[in-house]
């Protein structure tokens, strides 16, 4: 009975050491597949995504254009979103000086020079930028488009 006992705890031993054995050698090899593939791709698998800053809607603009042929216009509606209260703040002071950057920096566009993605994206940095060299102490990280008609 004793002999007995021992055989079966014996091959017991053996057959949960064998399947640990063969879960530490699979998990290895799914490890391996994991990193090959993530870095085979040219994005990781998980993105960090920065916080959402606050967002500030501004009113929308009607600007005229510079098309010499015809007389157009462009309506545009925008979301500025900046990383601090102190930001936020000097927006709204400066709101005046703002908003008249945005709409001489519109009123020198065409219409072919903002239609399309390649031409809302330019106008997006270059509004950026004319915003950003307003403000003194903030900074606007981005400018969403929520409206942007050409007529």
């Amino acid at each position: 009975m004793k002999k007995t006992l021992i055989i079966i705890i014996l091959g017991a031993a053996v057959f949960f050491g064998g399947l640990f054995t063969l879960y530490m050698l699979i998990s290895d090899k799914i490890e391996d597949v994991r990193f090959e593939v993530q870095s085979n791709n040219e994005e990781p698998l998980v993105k960090e995504v920065d916080p959402i800053g606050q967002m500030i809607k501004l009113d929308d603009f009607v600007v005229n254009l510079a098309d010499k042929d015809s007389r157009r216009y462009v309506r545009i509606g925008m979301t500025l979103e900046v990383k601090s209260s102190s930001a936020e703040d000097e927006l709204k002071k400066r709101s005046a000086q703002v908003r008249d950057a945005i709409m001489v920096t519109l009123s020198d566009k065409r219409s072919e020079d903002i239609e399309g993605a390649d031409g809302k994206e330019f106008l997006r940095r270059t509004l950026l930028a004319r915003i950003n060299d307003v403000l003194v102490i903030g900074k606007v990280f981005n400018l969403y488009f929520t409206d942007f008609v050409i007529q």
